[in-house]
């Protein structure tokens, strides 16, 4: 049983006189699955053609851009390795800055 004042003569699908409502409804949405293609294709061309210019131009840096992508998206930047490589890094790193503070301290002509 429907509800009559839910669903009207206009409202139904399948019926005698229907089939063109259901051509129009189906080649409208065939015109938005193909504009969503071409959307995408598009999409596609404006990301695809950087990207290979990037790794053809730098490939070291693009397999370690995808290294470090890889690293985080598999859970590795909360993990301990990571603390043990960010507290080196920081240590080096340190002692790199306190060097060249001492070294414009001492002054200019003067080598540590």
């Amino acid at each position: 049983m429907r509800n009559e004042d839910t669903y009207g003569p206009d409202t139904e699908l399948f019926g005698a006189g229907d089939s063109p409502r259901v051509t129009r409804a189906a080649r409208k949405v065939s015109e938005g699955l193909g504009e969503l293609g071409r959307a995408l294709s598009d999409g596609r061309q404006g990301v695809v053609e950087p990207a290979a210019e990037f790794i053809q131009d730098r490939p070291l840096a693009a397999v370690g851009l995808a290294f470090g992508v890889g690293y985080v998206l598999a859970g590795g930047l909360f993990s301990r390795t990571t603390g043990r490589m960010l507290a080196l890094g920081w240590r080096l790193g340190g002692m790199a800055i306190v060097r060249n503070i001492l070294s414009s301290l001492a002054g200019p002509g003067q080598d540590l």
